[in-house]
């Protein structure tokens, strides 16, 4: 699942500016995508997760359910729809994160 927000809207992922009230998904959205059976969540900014929440909630429950999650996406210009996704990370050894190249491809109808 790829969330493409206000963020993406406003051009915040290439500007300057840290913007701390950018979208981010609820521990509760959490955990129903991963009821759902989702097999990865990427979402248009620094982070899934609200700014200065208490505990990393959504982290939690999407990493400890083995749900990747892929943050920073550039989705501006991608319009709304069904894609497959390709996340092509780069190898960091000892680290729990990593730049990555995303590739979206649609879906033929």
């Amino acid at each position: 699942m790829i969330f493409r927000t206000r963020s993406s809207l406003r051009g915040w992922m290439h500007s300057s500016t840290f913007h701390r009230d950018f979208a981010f998904v609820a521990p509760d959205a959490a955990q129903q995508l991963a009821d759902a059976g989702v097999k990865l969540v990427g979402i248009d900014y620094i982070s899934a997760e609200q700014f200065g929440a208490p505990a990393p909630l959504t982290h939690r429950t999407l990493l400890g359910k083995g749900i990747p999650i892929v943050e920073g996406l550039a989705l501006e210009n991608v319009p709304a729809g069904d894609y497959d996704v390709i996340i092509l990370p780069i190898k960091v050894g000892g680290h729990e994160a990593a730049p990555a190249r995303a590739i979206l491809r649609s879906r033929a109808r």
